[in-house]
């Protein structure tokens, strides 16, 4: 097996191991000081769930224990929704995309992992088409309150990651006015029924870019790293996470 091989076997496990969670019973904010046993057993628990960024920080953090280099990346428009988070993994010899909330890596159309450089180089010269998302479903455990659960199934609310309000059907409380649902079928297609997608496509057209989402890559928030912390474009730090992100930034101005 090589280090790409096992650093998406990973990712899938993950996947289907970090619980998904609406407003309220998010993890707190701190969780990125929560090492990766903590965040472990929070889960297992059904204690409480992450988004997107709280699913690339401990999939970084995963990583990060098998020794691996690992940071996340946050693309989108600053201070909107319209924003999302994935992992990257040194691997191979290259820097690859991971993300363990809609279960995918990027690769080329032979299945080999792309490197994060030469994705947004691909995306900079509109050529999308030559990157795969490369992907499975899953089934993940998403935690509502009794009364988000109620009102999402009277109104029929579509929203990520159970699209159709009938994907909720496999509900129990665990806890008082705690509930967990088994979703099925999870996967990169779903995030069609992501509330803000239709706002992500029409930014996208109006900036000029395809309507695809990986085209939020182009808009590099920054990274973090468990050793560096929050690196945004402008950081005038020396360390190994700027470093990666002025390459980004290089590989997105080619």
């Amino acid at each position: 097996m090589t280090d790409a091989e096992a650093t998406t076997l990973l990712r899938r496990w993950a996947a289907g191991w970090i619980d998904v969670s609406r407003r309220r019973l998010l993890i707190e904010e701190s969780y990125w000081r929560q090492d990766i046993d903590s965040l472990y057993r929070r889960f297992e628990a059904d204690d409480r769930g992450v988004l997107c960024a709280g699913t690339a920080w401990t999939l970084m953090r995963l990583y990060n224990a098998f020794g691996l280099d690992s940071w996340i990346f946050d693309m989108g428009l600053p201070r909107s929704p319209l924003t999302h988070v994935v992992t990257l993994v040194r691997a191979g010899g290259k820097i690859i995309v991971q993300d363990a909330y809609a279960n995918y890596t990027l690769t080329d159309r032979t299945g080999r992992p792309l490197d994060i450089r030469r994705v947004l180089a691909l995306h900079e010269d509109r050529r999308a088409d030559a990157v795969v998302i490369r992907g499975e479903t899953t089934s993940k455990d998403l935690l509502l309150t009794t009364r988000e659960l109620a009102r999402i199934r009277k109104r029929k609310i579509e929203d990520w990651p159970w699209g159709h309000v009938s994907n909720l059907s496999s509900c129990r409380e665990i806890r008082t006015g705690v509930n967990r649902c088994s979703v099925p079928s999870v996967s990169f297609g779903r995030l069609r029924s992501w509330r803000h997608w239709n706002d992500v496509t029409r930014r996208l057209r109006r900036d000029g870019l395809p309507p695809r989402f990986l085209y939020l890559m182009t808009y590099p928030l920054g990274l973090s790293s468990d050793a560096d912390g929050w690196t945004p474009p402008g950081d005038t730090r020396a360390t190994p996470t700027r470093a990666l992100l002025d390459e980004l930034l290089a590989a997105r101005a080619d």
